[in-house]
């Protein structure tokens, strides 16, 4: 079973993630998930966000390292929602999933890491 790490999404977010994203783009073959298991997986935090009246609520999400890049990818650092700054904030978080699920794979020593990214716990990592 492929690693996975949590990200807390805020409904902005989501919404700027499922805008981004197609499955109707032309996909290179050397990608490495299916961009439509994170389109489904952003679906289902939406279909339960939704329904709440509280749109600064944060939402769940697991996603493996491959899903991390392609979120790191659509996340324009100059994007904004309304005054959320979705892209900027996206960003930081695909890459604190990207350096904690590589440095509990190996790829990357942890003690070479910014501080604030070495916080995590393998605990943190499903």
């Amino acid at each position: 079973m492929e690693l996975t790490h949590t990200l807390e999404v805020t409904l902005n977010e989501l919404l700027f993630l499922d805008d981004s994203m197609s499955t109707l783009m032309p996909w290179p073959e050397e990608v490495a998930f299916n961009p439509a298991n994170l389109l489904r997986k952003i679906g289902h935090c939406l279909e339960l966000v939704l329904p709440l009246p509280v749109s600064t609520l944060l939402t769940p999400i697991d996603i493996t390292v491959g899903e991390a890049w392609m979120i790191r990818e659509f996340s324009k650092s100059y994007a904004q929602l309304g005054s959320e700054k979705v892209g900027l904030s996206l960003k930081k978080k695909s890459y604190e999933a990207i350096f904690a699920l590589e440095s509990v794979a190996g790829a990357i020593p942890m003690a070479s890491m910014p501080k604030f990214m070495r916080e995590f716990e393998e605990e943190d990592l499903v």
